[in-house]
């Protein structure tokens, strides 16, 4: 089996992502999650970010405080990013409807 991080596997952690942050109520309605897809060949960086409802604009993803949405120079990086991004928020979703005694 290939360790090979495929962009596939990138855009489903994306959407766990999206499903989390929808789930606790940060992201708007309606809106989008968008991963940009980078290159360390051409010094592009993969990012998150967040498409408002009927608008083309990209802004800043609520998963991040203040931040652009950097996941990485590498799909390796970017997974790692996402994974600890969906582990934690999915964890505050359980912690939420599960809290402990």
């Amino acid at each position: 089996m290939s360790n090979r991080v495929t962009e596939k596997r990138l855009y489903a952690l994306a959407e766990r992502v999206h499903d989390a942050t929808v789930e606790l109520g940060m992201m708007p309605e309606g809106a989008k999650t968008n991963l940009e897809m980078g290159s360390k060949y051409y010094g592009l960086a993969f990012r998150l970010a967040m498409i408002p409802d009927g608008e083309s604009g990209h802004y800043p993803h609520p998963a991040f405080r203040g931040s652009i949405g950097y996941l990485g120079m590498t799909k390796r990086e970017a997974e790692q990013s996402l994974e600890c991004i969906s582990d934690t928020l999915w964890r505050v979703v359980d912690h939420i409807k599960c809290p402990a005694s």
